[in-house]
């Protein structure tokens, strides 16, 4: 038997030493509440404190709105006009992306997208959302992702240009773009490598169609090797559902000739432009993946 268990030692114990509350650990492991991008709620749960107390997740909802309106109101009073990093919120993905309060909602899924993003990896100037679309496949029209574009609009010169499409292919060729994707049912990252891959090996053959000199046969082997590159950065894992998905396209630089399509959620770079450029124009060609969002874009643009 433990000597330390007996009455005596317990009795000589009380004596040499004196009685000490033990200092209680918050108790971060029962995650009292949800933290989530896409929503934020409390529990039921209560966490003790060092004093030995337990506070309700309505005090702690208390507490976090008084601090979290201190802190917006120092923000605003603070900040440029026309800053628009004063209103963001780091996002998902080891802070590579932040998120703006605002957001317009896709009202097929409900799924909200952000009125402005910004990539801290890569770093990209602010984009905003030109318009948002479902995903559907089959006659059932089964929803499968919704989805935002976004463009970097700082200093755009729509000078000259008249129509929607003019305007895109000038986004498209002259600023960094970015498409948001949002499961809403469960899918697989390797339907959507391969949805890529067919669109872009489509528009590959067009081009050869069409045109027979626009591409010299060294330059195609270029293409298919970053055609295998995208491939690869596809992991054989589920898409979650509700947790924002990024392919963005860079913007040119006067460093570098070779514009690259990031995929940020999964660190993998394709440094392309033929690649990266056609991605994007896939999303407006005909009625593109999603026709909503399409129409979307061309209202927006139309406006400008």
């Amino acid at each position: 038997m433990n000597p330390l268990r007996s009455a005596s030692s317990k009795f000589s114990l009380r004596q040499a030493v004196p009685k000490v509350q033990p200092r209680v650990r918050p108790n971060f492991a029962a995650r009292p509440f949800s933290t989530s991008r896409s929503s934020w709620h409390p529990t039921a749960t209560t966490t003790p404190f060092s004093d030995g107390s337990s506070r309700s997740w309505k005090s702690r909802i208390v507490a976090f709105s008084t601090v979290t309106a201190l802190v917006v109101g120092v923000t605003l009073a603070t900040s440029e006009p026309l800053r628009l990093e004063s209103s963001y919120i780091l996002g998902f993905e080891d802070d590579k992306v932040a998120e703006s309060f605002d957001t317009v909602v896709e009202s097929a899924s409900g799924v909200e997208f952000p009125k402005v993003i910004t990539f801290k990896s890569p770093q990209t100037l602010p984009l905003a959302l030109l318009g948002v679309g479902i995903r559907t496949v089959s006659f059932l029209k089964m929803q499968v992702y919704a989805v935002g574009f976004y463009a970097d609009l700082t200093r755009a010169d729509f000078k000259g240009l008249t129509t929607p499409e003019e305007k895109l292919e000038y986004l498209i060729r002259n600023k960094a773009v970015a498409v948001r994707i949002v499961a809403v049912r469960n899918t697989s990252f390797h339907h959507l490598r391969d949805a890529y891959i067919r669109a872009l090996n489509a528009r590959l053959g067009v081009q050869r169609k069409e045109n027979q000199n626009s591409l010299t046969a060294e330059q195609e082997d270029t293409i298919q090797d970053s055609l295998q590159v995208l491939k690869s950065s596809f992991p054989p894992s589920s898409l979650a559902k509700k947790v924002p998905f990024y392919m963005v396209l860079s913007a040119p630089s006067a460093s570098f000739t070779t514009r690259s399509l990031l995929i940020p959620t999964l660190n993998g770079k394709i440094e392309n432009t033929w690649v990266a450029e056609e991605l994007f124009r896939n999303y407006f060609t005909g009625d593109g993946p999603s026709p909503k969002l399409k129409q979307s874009v061309m209202e927006s643009l139309d406006q400008m």
